[in-house]
């Protein structure tokens, strides 16, 4: 059996179930994600319920027997959280390629950040714990996870009109994450600037282009860059899942470094989107291979 641990929100989450998808497709074997509702915490839950996810992944809230290691598991466990705290970049880059293979052996898969290559057996028990960011991990399956990550409700009414304006026009998701960002010295990295010359540039690649504003404080991000008509705004009273499904009907993308605005642009089926994107995703050196190919990056 393979176990993953469900960790952040709902943009961490679903690269979490994306990957844990990847392997059940890959090993043809069940994976079991420990999705946390056994602990007592009230600003942590899954976000993952509201999905039309695949049997081959199943959930458990049993923390004590999801988290069974024998004693060298949890030393190499305890072993690696060290690491990653004392290494630098670079020496995390060679830790990473080696304990990728040891550590697999002996039935752990630990990645925080950046790619690597699945290995081509693995053991009959394998706990992962990770990230997973990055869209190489599962894009083998990219056509599977669409259809998968599909709301299992209908819109209310309200939200099927605001779908409505995003279809029938030359929209641009624009996502502003605030909140938890502000002064945060590894995730704040995009300025007004940054998206001011995002929107710049979106109106010279697509000048009827229609900006649709979408942020965790919407009516704060009113304040920053205005109210005068040339931005709709997101209500921000939908569910988070129905607002990132309502995100991906949009054209084209201006994303901040979030995963939550990651995914509105993955989910989108538009083969033509452009998809503008802040030149790095964390403020400090992190390991990231969360960029794609297609993307304009911005400097930030």
């Amino acid at each position: 059996m393979i176990k993953i641990r469900l960790k952040g929100r709902l943009g961490n989450q679903l690269f979490i179930y994306a990957f844990a998808r990847c392997l059940a497709e890959k090993y043809e074997d069940h994976v079991v994600i420990y999705d946390r509702k056994d602990e007592e915490d009230s600003i942590w839950h899954s976000h993952l319920d509201g999905y039309k996810l695949h049997t081959s992944v199943g959930f458990s809230s049993d923390k004590k027997k999801f988290m069974q290691m024998d004693l060298y598991q949890k030393l190499l466990f305890v072993f690696d959280r060290f690491c990653i705290k004392a290494l630098n970049p670079v020496q995390k880059k060679r830790f990473q390629e080696w304990k990728l293979k040891y550590y697999t052996q002996h039935g752990l898969l630990l990645c925080m950040d950046g790619v690597f290559n699945l290995p081509d057996r693995i053991p009959k028990s394998l706990y992962c714990d990770g990230y997973f960011q990055s869209a190489e991990l599962f894009d083998c399956i990219r056509d599977k996870l669409l259809l998968e990550l599909q709301p299992k409700e209908e819109h209310r009414q309200t939200e099927k009109d605001f779908i409505g304006q995003i279809e029938s026009t030359n929209s641009v998701c624009l996502t502003i994450r605030l909140g938890d960002y502000i002064n945060n010295t590894t995730h704040q990295v995009c300025t007004k600037k940054y998206y001011l010359d995002a929107m710049q540039k979106m109106r010279e690649l697509h000048p009827d282009c229609i900006f649709f504003a979408f942020s965790d404080e919407v009516e704060k991000l009113k304040t920053i860059l205005g109210d005068d008509g040339s931005i709709i705004y997101d209500s921000g009273t939908s569910k988070d899942y129905m607002s990132l499904d309502i995100m991906s009907k949009c054209k084209h993308f201006i994303i901040s470094n979030s995963s939550f605005s990651w995914w509105a642009q993955y989910l989108s089926d538009n083969k033509d989107k452009v998809v503008i994107a802040p030149s790095k995703w964390y403020a400090d050196a992190v390991p990231c291979d969360i960029m794609q190919d297609d993307w304009i990056l911005l400097d930030c």
